[in-house]
């Protein structure tokens, strides 16, 4: 009887560890899911904020280029 409670005890052990993992890969995916949304954000705001002489259209590329004083065009 022991030992059968023995065995239970470890596949439970076994199964709650195997579920932490699970939980414990979804929250490093959503940190590092989380971590590129930011990095998007933080262009995004730079890009727009960015010193611009033409109309900026949605969906074209646009070259950022830095000065030799840091400003950004």
């Amino acid at each position: 009887m022991a030992a059968q409670i023995e065995q239970a005890d470890r596949k439970l052990a076994l199964a709650t560890n195997a579920k932490l993992t699970v939980i414990a890969d979804q929250i490093a995916a959503l940190q590092e899911q989380a971590r590129r949304i930011l990095k998007e954000a933080e262009e995004s705001r730079n890009l727009h904020r960015v010193e611009c002489r033409l109309p900026k259209v949605a969906g074209r590329t646009y070259h950022l280029y830095e000065r030799k004083d840091g400003s950004r065009y």
